[in-house]
This record gives structure tokens, C-alpha cells and sequence, in this order.
């Protein structure tokens, strides 16, 4: 399995806004693109639930507005993408040594962030599945304090009665 670099979601979001019109025509416009850049947009369109772009056509029609597909990537429902679908994903492309933003970005400037993309959805997801020993702690400890709250409030009210 691939060791990969942490990616901040929220910076994956905003450099969407960073992907120009013109270079996902240009990607739309390859006739024959490299094997990296049908891999990706495969992934993509798994996690946009279009099912797997069996062929490269199929990937130039989701490229067709390229405003609209830039809109549904940053309002995909990152939360719940079915679990099947992050299977597939892991197992057919974010594994893959060759699946890296920066030899995706060495073919096409487009697919290389829509690769990124696709690796932060993964890592989102797996973060979703296994939160960090710091948020696990918090949690703990905030449950803890609002045990203690209501036990808190309820004691003091017993007592106010009293004086």
C-alpha cells in the first residue's frame, strides 16, 4: 500500500476554484489521453456516483460544462459516499504507487488536482472511519464533563431547597 502525504480537505475545496474552464477542455479535448488521466477520471466518477467511466467518452461527458462538473465536485457529499464505492476506490486507485497528484500533475495540470481530489476524499473518508486519538480524547472528556453537569445541576438543586 501507498504511503501517502496528508491533504487538508478544505485546501483540496478551495483549490478547486484554482482549476480553469479552459484546462478541462483541454483535458476533454484529448483524443487519446495517457493511462493516468482515464484512471482518474474513472475515480472521479465513481465518487461523483456516476459509476466507473467505462470508457473515455464516458469521461468526456462529464467534462462537457465544465463549470457544472467543478460544482458537483465541491458539493459532493463528502460524508457519505457509500462505503463500497471508498472500497473501490482504495483498492483500484489510491493504492496504486502511481496514483500520486505529482505524476498525474506531469501529464495534465486538470487531472493532476483531480487527482488530488480524489486522494483527499480518500483520506477524508478514512478519517471519518478512524478519528485521531485527540478527537477520540476530547469526546471522553467532554462526556465526562456533561456527566458531571448534570449531576451538578441536580445536587445544587437538592440542596437549594434546603436553604
Amino acid at each position: 500500500m501507498m504511503a501517502t502525504q496528508e491533504i487538508d480537505i478544505n485546501s483540496v475545496m478551495k483549490d478547486m476554484n484554482k482549476i480553469k474552464r479552459a484546462d478541462l477542455n483541454e483535458l476533454k479535448s484529448l483524443s487519446a489521453p495517457p493511462s493516468g488521466v482515464i484512471r482518474v477520471m474513472q475515480a472521479v466518477c465513481l465518487l461523483l456516483g456516476n459509476g466507473k467511466c467505462s470508457s473515455w467518452t464516458d469521461s468526456q461527458k462529464q467534462l462537457s460544462d465544465p463549470n457544472s462538473f467543478l460544482q458537483r465536485l465541491k458539493n459532493v457529499d463528502k460524508d457519505n459516499i457509500r462505503p463500497s464505492i471508498m472500497a473501490r476506490i482504495r483498492k483500484t486507485y489510491t493504492s496504486d504507487p502511481d496514483f500520486t497528484t505529482e505524476r498525474i500533475m506531469s501529464i495534465s495540470r486538470a487531472a493532476g488536482s483531480l487527482c488530488r481530489w480524489v486522494i483527499a476524499m480518500d483520506q477524508y473518508d478514512k478519517h471519518l472511519e478512524n478519528p485521531s486519538q485527540t478527537e477520540k480524547k476530547t469526546t471522553e472528556k467532554q462526556n465526562k464533563s456533561d456527566k458531571f453537569s448534570r449531576y451538578s445541576v441536580s445536587t445544587f438543586g437538592h440542596i437549594w431547597k434546603y436553604l
